[in-house]
C-alpha cells in the first residue's frame, strides 16, 4: 500500500469541497462547481446562490454586490421632505 495516498469517502470530499468553496461578491453560485456573473438589474452578495432583484430607486450594473441609490432616490427624498415641512 502506498502511504503517500490518502483516500476519503465521496461524502467527505463533498463536505470538504463545499467548506472550501467561496462564491465572490458580484457573482452567484447555484452549486459548488458553478460561478455565474450577477446580471444587470440584480445584485449578488458574497456566497449568493441566486441573484437578488434591485429596488425601484436603486441602480445595479452587472457584478453589483450592493445596490446603489440612484439620483432619483435623492430627488424623491427631497420632495417628500419638503412636503412634510409644509
Amino acid at each position: 500500500m502506498d502511504m503517500d495516498m490518502v483516500y476519503i469517502s465521496l461524502e467527505a470530499f463533498k463536505a470538504l469541497s463545499s467548506a472550501l468553496f467561496v462564491c465572490s461578491g458580484g457573482f452567484y453560485c447555484p452549486n459548488i462547481t458553478t460561478q455565474l456573473e450577477c446580471p444587470e438589474g440584480y445584485y449578488c452578495k458574497p456566497q449568493s446562490i441566486a441573484p437578488l432583484k434591485c429596488g425601484i430607486l436603486t441602480s445595479c450594473p452587472a457584478r453589483t454586490t450592493v445596490p446603489k441609490w440612484s439620483g432619483l432616490a435623492f430627488v424623491s427624498a427631497a420632495i417628500v421632505s419638503q412636503d412634510l415641512r409644509s
